[in-house]
């Protein structure tokens, strides 16, 4: 449309995608390297100790430790490991669809030069696209991912069907509509849907990170945003929990936790 504005960065400027497999693997590696160790299992608990911290795994194991970072997603707004600490976090969780549709070698090769793209059609409503990517399962896939704000979720319950049920399947269709528009002449394969959700801190300016009481930091309510910014987001949180100072330029009060008020529980 004439009235459309747009805006572009060459990969070469930092434009580009993530990979959220290979990012982890890079991630762990980097921490193991610099004397981290990694384990593998789910934290269910986590008990103030007259030395600090106790963290309780699934598998019965517990870890002791003088200062804790807790990072848990969406999960610290709904399966708080601090909830007998703490009041509950004000986070809201925004329901996310996104449509896979595969592609085969011809078609990738076409859009080769596409770049990862937001496009924004009406205010409030954007739509985020990832060009042609192999995955895993030797498949190449577009992705077009947007926001079900239709779809509250409020509850442990209803994310974990979020994820379980998959996505309602007329919000794939309209993302694949989306794309044959935006696309013209794409050959579709194949389509199908996968499901994330979004955990927002108030007004979506920034994420938690703040000490919450002695030796327990949380950081969390990425807005979305979260992967592009891990690093960052991370860096931050070990200066927090390991020296107690604020390492960053971004205004340390835009991350202050703030907590639900007794109305909205």
């Amino acid at each position: 449309p004439a009235e459309a504005t747009a805006s572009y960065e060459p990969p070469v400027q930092g434009g580009g995608y993530l990979s959220p497999r290979k990012l982890v693997r890079a991630q762990q590696k980097i921490a193991k390297d610099q004397g981290c160790e990694v384990i593998n299992a789910l934290a269910t608990g986590l008990v103030r100790a007259a030395t600090g911290w106790r963290v309780e795994t699934e598998n019965g194991d517990y870890f002791h430790a003088k200062t804790v970072a807790l990072c848990q997603g969406t999960y610290s707004g709904l399966s708080f490991l601090g909830k007998d600490l703490l009041p509950p976090l004000d986070l809201t969780f925004t329901a996310q669809t996104t449509a896979l549709i595969q592609v085969g070698e011809e078609e990738a090769h076409r859009l080769r030069t596409m770049p990862s793209m937001v496009i924004q059609l009406v205010p409030v409503k954007y739509t985020y696209i990832l060009p042609p990517i192999r995955y895993p399962n030797g498949k190449t896939y577009l992705k077009f991912g947007a926001h079900d704000l239709d779809k509250t979720l409020t509850s442990h319950k209803q994310v974990t069907n979020h994820y379980r049920l998959g996505p309602d399947p007329a919000h794939v269709h309209k993302l694949t509509l989306e794309a044959l528009q935006l696309l013209p002449g794409l050959a579709i394969q194949s389509v199908r849907g996968d499901s994330c959700v979004t955990s927002n801190t108030p007004g979506k300016v920034a994420p938690y990170l703040d000490i919450t009481m002695e030796g327990l930091v949380i950081a969390c309510g990425g807005c979305g945003t979260a992967a592009m910014c891990s690093d960052e987001i991370g860096r931050v949180a070990a200066a927090l929990a390991l020296e107690g100072r604020w390492d960053s330029e971004v205004s340390r009060d835009l991350c202050r936790i703030k907590y639900k008020s007794i109305s909205h529980m």
